[in-house]
């Protein structure tokens, strides 16, 4: 059987200071990092968005 070529995951990084948040696909997401706390609003196909700095 062949096997099914799996597709890299794609990097998910804060939009302040671009640590990794997560791996994957996502849809909608507000996600806060925990390095500078800033709250980033990921929707599909999107990079992340700032929301909101401390």
């Amino acid at each position: 059987m062949p096997r099914a070529e799996k597709q890299p995951e794609k990097e998910i990084r804060c939009g302040q200071c671009g640590r990794l948040l997560l791996k994957g696909e996502v849809v909608d997401i507000a996600v806060k990092c925990p390095r500078c706390k800033t709250i980033n609003r990921i929707t599909s196909g999107r990079l992340p968005q700032d929301v909101a700095t401390p």
